[in-house]
């Protein structure tokens, strides 16, 4: 494989294998811990460390399985976890707190024990801002705190998040080695040379280990695999966010134009209010004038995506007759009703999703139209997003609608892209 695709001088490090090339590797442990000693001890503290298993099984066996991007620990027995997270979460703070547990717990000692512990460090390096309350405030150190004397309480665990895209230095304006190192984590894949600032050894060999043109072919290969998927889920979750703001400025268009219409109070839904669904399917326009009983009510898949008459459509002989199965499959792989769903406005997210889905697959005539369903329309609409292998993530405002069961029925007869593996972690988890 040559370099066909890849036109930058060193490698990405938000991807899987750049991350792990530069930080994961024993020869290349002296760049570990030159990044953790400028970012946790602005000296040269750490003098060693060795790298432990990044795989961790709970105390049982239905217990949920992490496995950590790098996980090492220094000469005193002080382990240090760095997580690389190319895209928000919404319980990140969460999962952080989770993979904590794993170095704590694996330091207790069978028989009697006065359980002190060592040290546990978390490392966060965010590609998002989940704080925009400053700008310029990036570089988040959490420890346990007494809120009355607002004194550190616990000094042995201490959560490190960057959020990266705050990072703003420019070469001229790094001072220190932290400096240093965000500016290389964050520009490192778009310099077309050193920069005359990061000139000293740690950096002589970060550079040289980068440089892509020096990659052996089955790490060309490893890297070209890496790089696209990230790019692939890059652009799945910047679809996705493009969307959501698209649609959340037209719900609360339609949230403003609610609220303005005089409340009815002794007016039913029934008669012509609810005959106007009937054939065509209830549209986000029908719950203006619902209230929120009446949508928990009619808000239903029966009225959102009527029951077609089967018999009548393949007898049209327009549409193969596997296409109509297809088709079918679908509709029933969706929920009754929002109920499965959480949060505010359940009900309009499910008729928004179910409509839309309703007239995607309606409109679908042709075998090769169904095959090419999931990556034509499924991903790019950002009902699901791509992870690593034949996992995929559920955004928050598609979980309960989208399912196993509907992955497997918009899997063409005879055409499995994937074998319905729902995940809703990082692609470590299991």
């Amino acid at each position: 494989m040559g370099t066909e695709g890849i036109q930058d001088k060193y490698v990405n490090p938000y991807t899987d294998f750049g991350f792990k090339l530069l930080f994961g590797t024993a020869m290349n442990k002296e760049l570990l811990i030159s990044f953790l000693n400028a970012l946790l001890f602005k000296e040269e503290v750490i003098k060693d460390v060795t790298y432990l298993n990044a795989e961790h099984l709970g105390t049982q066996e239905y217990d949920r399985r992490a496995v950590f991007d790098v996980y090492c620990e220094n000469e005193k027995g002080e382990k240090f976890l760095v997580e690389m997270q190319r895209g928000e979460q919404q319980f990140f703070k969460d999962r952080s707190v989770f993979y904590s547990t794993f170095p704590i717990r694996e330091q207790a000692k069978r028989g009697e024990w006065d359980y002190e512990l060592k040290a546990v460090y978390v490392v966060g390096i965010l590609n998002f801002s989940f704080d925009n309350s400053d700008e310029e405030y990036f570089h988040h150190e959490v420890k346990l705190v007494d809120l009355y004397t607002h004194k550190v309480f616990y000094d042995k665990l201490t959560f490190v998040y960057l959020e990266m895209p705050k990072f703003n230095k420019t070469e001229d304006e790094l001072e220190s080695m932290f400096d240093k190192w965000l500016f290389v984590l964050r520009n490192l894949a778009s310099l077309l040379e050193r920069p005359r600032a990061l000139q000293n050894r740690v950096f002589d060999r970060l550079f040289e280990t980068a440089e892509i043109a020096k990659f052996t072919k089955t790490e060309l290969s490893e890297y070209w695999d890496s790089l696209k998927n990230f790019r692939d889920w890059y652009s799945v979750i910047s679809t996705a966010e493009k969307k959501g703001r698209e649609e959340g400025r037209e719900e609360e268009k339609m949230e403003e134009k609610k609220n303005t219409k005089l409340a009815d109070f002794g007016k039913k839904i029934g008669g012509a209010r609810k005959d106007q669904w009937k054939g065509r399917g209830m549209s986000l326009e029908d719950l203006l004038d619902m209230t929120d009983q009446e949508a928990k009510k009619y808000v239903t898949k029966d009225n959102v995506w009527p029951k077609p008459d089967w018999a009548s459509l393949l007898s049209e002989g327009n549409v193969e007759k596997a296409v109509r199965y297809w088709q079918n499959e679908i509709r029933k792989s969706l929920p009754a009703n929002a109920g499965s769903l959480s949060g505010q406005d359940k009900e309009t997210r499910y008729v928004r999703v179910v409509s839309e889905l309703r007239d995607l697959v309606m409109n679908v005539h042709t075998r090769e139209e169904a095959k090419n369903f999931y990556h034509e329309k499924v991903v790019p609409k950002g009902y699901v997003i791509p992870k690593a292998g034949r996992y995929v993530d559920v955004p928050e405002g598609m979980k309960g609608i989208i399912s196993n069961k509907f992955l497997t029925a918009v899997a063409f007869p005879g055409e499995l892209y994937y074998n319905c593996l729902l995940y809703t972690s990082d692609a470590a988890d299991d």
